[in-house]
């Protein structure tokens, strides 16, 4: 089979790894775009500053002045954070199964990469949106008894592979492909029947 998942066999355990799916040329054009942005906002916080340094009978009040430094200081903060955020190397999720337990790690992908894979509905909230990329995406530890198992089912156009963690529905292998997802539901679903 010619997949993106590679599994790996281990002494006592099994681990399903794969990529998220990567553009470093959008990424790239992205912080080029933040980059002359930053460029524009370190030029307006300079402005302001040369307000308090040069007196000039035509200046600007100085409550604009200060107004102005403060709304440039909040947006360098947006820009790198901004920067971090898009230009940071994707980590690829994986599954690791003992005979008793398993780890789900979510990884971590591009904003830029992970909007540029959702479909129309799912970008229609911007929060939504937003809380999903830059929430902490946490290790997840379940034992075979805890575990209620993984379903793979469609939600309309879409096939979902995922599995409960409490009151959570956690999804594998959002940006995996159809046959991907079906080979490794077949190879979780093994696991559940050892």
């Amino acid at each position: 089979m010619n997949s993106v998942v590679s599994r790996i066999n281990t002494e006592g355990c099994t681990v399903y790894r794969w990529e998220y799916p990567n553009s470093r040329a959008i990424r790239n054009v992205a912080n080029a775009l933040i980059g002359i942005w930053l460029i524009s906002v370190l030029v307006g916080l300079m402005n302001s500053i040369s307000i308090f340094l040069f007196r000039t009978e035509t200046r600007p009040p100085l409550f604009f002045a200060v107004g102005w430094s403060v709304l440039s200081l909040i947006g360098i903060v947006f820009t790198v954070a901004a920067i971090y955020y898009v230009g940071r190397r994707s980590r690829p999720e994986t599954l690791t199964f003992t005979s008793s337990s398993f780890s789900y790690d979510p990884g971590n992908c591009s904003p830029i990469v992970y909007a540029l894979h959702l479909n129309f509905f799912e970008m229609a909230s911007p929060v939504v949106l937003l809380y999903s990329i830059i929430r902490n995406k946490r290790l997840i530890e379940l034992s075979k008894d805890t575990m209620k198992g993984f379903v793979l089912d469609q939600m309309g156009q879409r096939q979902r592979l995922h599995f409960d963690n409490g009151s959570d529905r956690i999804e594998i292998g959002r940006f995996l492909s159809e046959p991907d997802r079906e080979w490794l539901y077949s190879e979780v679903r093994e696991w559940g029947k050892t």
